[in-house]
């Protein structure tokens, strides 16, 4: 069972939960965003994790009769104070002690799936969670008064990723959603700016470890 939503705070991309009944392995295709994780094991103990951007798909396993909830943040939301370059690609485990997870030397209550937004805003609040205004214009199309150069160390310092990495994963989550949604390979390629199927292609076994035609029959 996976399930996610929208949300109305301007630093949530969207809320998830995930659990099972069985043991299994998912793909977590790629994503530009910082989200954060939580884990209620069998046994009531609770886990969090930080994660990290990642550039490419990335296999997961599940345990049954565990619960997953979480949070993926806006592109142009970073964590201040963090090694980025060494989180890329990383579930990092935190400290989670007597109800209470460990974010950048703060405790903080776990939240339920319904509270992770209350949490992004303490933390944003607190300036743990901060938005870099400049970075998100950049990546609905507008163009800074900055040089391309410093404007990709901006990219960098925010978000720990290259400007064109995180428009290439945007594309191909949107040419992944096309593909759900029934649309032959060959459109979803021209509508989304590819060269051409095969280009398409590449790009998805890359972003999702499937192909078009494994995507169009469910995976």
């Amino acid at each position: 069972m996976y399930e996610q939503r929208s949300s109305e705070h301007p630093f949530v991309r969207l809320v998830w939960r995930a659990g099972g009944q069985t043991d299994g392995e998912f793909t977590d295709a790629a994503n530009e965003c910082w989200g954060l994780a939580f884990t209620r094991h069998r046994d009531g103990r609770v886990g969090a994790e930080l994660i990290g951007p990642t550039a490419s798909a990335r296999r997961l396993d599940w345990r049954a009769g565990e619960s997953y909830w979480g949070v993926d943040l806006e592109s142009h939301v970073f964590w201040r104070g963090l090694d980025k370059p060494a989180l890329l690609g990383v579930l990092q485990p935190l400290p989670v002690e007597s109800g209470y997870v460990t974010l950048v030397g703060t405790r903080y209550l776990v939240p339920d799936h319904d509270g992770v937004e209350a949490l992004v805003e303490a933390l944003r609040e607190q300036g743990v969670l901060v938005g870099d205004p400049l970075v998100a214009r950049a990546l609905e199309g507008e163009q800074p008064a900055l040089s391309e150069r410093a404007l990709q160390r901006r990219f960098r310092q925010t978000t720990g990723l290259a400007r064109k990495r995180i428009e290439q994963v945007r594309r191909a989550r949107e040419a992944y959603r096309m593909l759900q949604q029934g649309m032959a390979p060959a459109e979803v390629a021209a509508a989304t700016g590819y060269a051409d199927q095969a280009h398409l292609s590449r790009s998805l076994r890359v972003f999702a470890g499937q192909t078009p035609r494994q995507i169009l029959l469910g995976g």
